[in-house]
């Protein structure tokens, strides 16, 4: 596999940032189906993140995203049994952390994921697809009591929304963590 980052960054002031970040996936893999030889598909993604970042106060920062993933699958040797699968993924991306202390930040985020691309080739048994909605929201503290302890309550939220004719199954999840960590010196 092959993968290359680039990140561009401009701050045209001290509490405003724009960013421009580039990925470039390469991969190639190999299957094998029982009684067949190996197959070696071909992966391909160009992500593209874009970022805002403000600090309206020094206590503040404030983070607006988007990205967006296009990437194919596709097989030369299997190529006329399976066609080449693309996608295009956007995720959009807002979040919020307050330090009021020190030793205190409260921090929030919001995420909107959206891709539809499903090709329906069920006449040759292969419905590929990728074709949801998904919305991800989380709340956190993170409280640091000694220089060496931290402790982390955090809540989240996630709501997965799928195309049935691609795949079965929506879902709702909330889920409650608590990360403790200790420095040993």
């Amino acid at each position: 596999a092959i993968e290359l980052n680039s990140r561009s960054a401009f701050k045209p002031c001290s509490w405003f940032q724009v960013a421009f970040r580039y990925r470039l996936r390469d991969a190639n893999y190999q299957t094998r189906v029982e009684s067949q030889g190996p197959v070696e598909p071909e992966s391909l993604s160009n992500i593209f993140s874009y970022d805002m970042t403000a600090f309206p106060i020094p206590e503040v920062s404030v983070t607006g995203s988007f990205s967006q993933e296009n990437f194919y699958t596709k097989s030369d040797r299997a190529a006329s049994l399976v066609p080449t699968f693309t996608g295009d993924v956007d995720t959009w991306l807002f979040g919020i952390a307050y330090a009021p202390r020190e030793h205190l930040s409260f921090d929030g985020t919001a995420s909107y994921t959206r891709t539809n691309n499903f090709n329906d080739f069920t006449d040759i048994g292969l419905p590929l697809g990728s074709d949801f909605n998904r919305v991800e929201v989380a709340f956190g503290v993170n409280w640091k009591p000694k220089k060496d302890i931290s402790i982390g309550p955090r809540y989240a939220f996630y709501h997965y929304k799928s195309n049935h004719k691609s795949e079965i199954g929506d879902y709702n999840v909330n889920l409650i963590s608590l990360e403790v960590s200790l420095a040993l010196a």
